[in-house]
């Protein structure tokens, strides 16, 4: 914003590796929502979370009675969001949960996953190529603990870094 006028940029990209990647037909969706507050003690990231987010159904195996506010995981932290849960890429026998703080803010986190659906046993972190090998690339690994019997994952996040566990 300058001068009272709104600028909105929807696409830039250079032009390697594709040059004609800003070429030919893109949607997208975009919206603008005013707020009184300083950013992080505003609602814009849960609302932009609503605008992006993407509802998908599953079938189960059994039949169970879901109330509206049943959950597979929850996250105790309102400054840390689900990026993904997916099927491992790297091991078609777990499941990738990926973890953001999105604020700005360290904060110890309690996951807790939903282990009559999810029947998860163990829980190991892996980095963002799914690997647990965290010497091959450099990262750092974060503390953490995971308890099967009640689905009970404690992490420590620290601003705006993603963390990834791989889930058996």
């Amino acid at each position: 914003m300058k001068d009272n006028n709104i600028g909105l940029s929807l696409l830039k990209s250079g032009e390697w590796p594709n040059h004609l990647a800003d070429k030919g037909k893109h949607n997208f969706v975009y919206s603008m929502l005013p707020h009184n507050q300083p950013l992080l003690q505003s609602d814009i990231y849960e609302e932009g979370h609503k605008l992006n987010a993407f509802k998908y159904a599953c079938v189960l195996k059994e039949q169970l009675e879901i109330k509206p506010d049943y959950s597979f995981i929850d996250i105790d932290a309102e400054n840390v969001i689900i990026q993904a849960l997916k099927r491992s890429e790297a091991d078609p026998k777990a499941f990738v949960l990926r973890l953001q703080e999105e604020r700005g803010c360290s904060a110890a986190v309690k996951v807790t996953l939903n282990n009559r659906l999810l029947g998860i046993s163990r829980v190991e972190q892996c980095n963002s190529l799914e690997d647990t090998d965290y010497e091959s690339v450099g990262e750092v690994r974060t503390e953490y603990s995971f308890s099967a019997e009640d689905g009970t994952l404690l992490v420590e996040v620290t601003p705006f870094k993603f963390i990834s566990f791989l889930l058996y």
